[in-house]
């Protein structure tokens, strides 16, 4: 059976306490999580500034560790426009992987929104160090 075309974003997770972005309500997205799942979708999507550095962590509470491995995506987002030289990129990306509790991530995207994220981008290699990441998974 073919994976249904939605994606589960993380961006706005329900919180706790309104406007406290730290503040995500696990119950409620592991309800939603749960929902999703059981009706064939698969892709969820997050990034690492989401929710002031928390969703990767909901993530890892409310999917990965509930789900089995196989039966979802989880896709993340290096934050480019964070990262001045190719050394604050790995310790990211290392990061991602605690925070999302997983051993390599399915999909890494890297977030570029202007010719000097790009050139920033260029000059750490973020692109071609995350291609060698994704060529060993």
């Amino acid at each position: 059976m073919q994976a249904k075309k939605l994606g589960f974003g993380c961006m706005r997770l329900p919180l706790k306490v309104p406007k406290i972005q730290t503040s995500v309500d696990k119950k409620q997205v592991c309800e939603m999580v749960d929902s999703f799942i059981e009706n064939g979708f698969t892709y969820f999507d997050t990034a690492y500034m989401y929710h002031a550095f928390k969703s990767e962590s909901a993530m890892r509470e409310c999917l990965v560790k509930r789900h089995p491995r196989d039966s979802f995506t989880l896709a993340d987002k290096l934050p480019t426009m964070m990262i001045k030289f190719q050394s604050e990129q790995e310790k990211i990306f290392e990061s991602q992987l605690k925070n999302a509790a997983l051993s390599i991530l399915t999909t890494i995207f890297c977030i570029v929104l202007t010719s000097l994220i790009t050139r920033l981008a260029k000059n750490t290699q973020a692109l071609s160090t995350q291609q060698r990441k994704k060529s060993r998974a």
